[in-house]
């Protein structure tokens, strides 16, 4: 496709260079939704300290509940949000990592995927 391949450490330092752009990043599957493989964490590489959380368009595909560890290459775009002190609070209560701002709020980068392969 007409996607640009990034470094998935180039976007978690800058993610506003690579919002709303058609992007393909390779990394590894930190976490899994444990139900239906609706979501992944993806990281640079294994036990990495920063990943992106990665929801599937449309809800048309999910990877399997299992795929943990295996490397992944996902195509996509970026969105970049802020959430309010609130919200970023309530999500860490629920295991996310986030990055905080100082004035409580959290950068939150995500990424939309319409296709991603694994490997293991």
């Amino acid at each position: 496709g007409d996607s640009l391949s990034v470094a998935l450490t180039d976007v978690l330092k800058e993610p506003q260079k690579f919002a709303d752009k058609p992007v393909l990043v390779e990394g590894v599957i930190e976490r899994v939704c444990t139900n239906k493989g609706c979501w992944m964490e993806l990281a640079p590489k294994a036990g990495a300290e920063e990943s992106v959380r990665v929801t599937f368009k449309d809800y048309g595909f999910f990877v399997p509940v299992n795929s943990q560890g295996m490397k992944a290459k996902a195509e996509g775009q970026f969105t970049v949000k802020t959430l309010t002190k609130e919200k970023a609070d309530h999500y860490e209560g629920e295991g996310a990592r986030l990055k905080r701002n100082e004035d409580g709020t959290a950068t939150e980068v995500s990424f939309l995927a319409s296709g991603v392969e694994l490997r293991k």
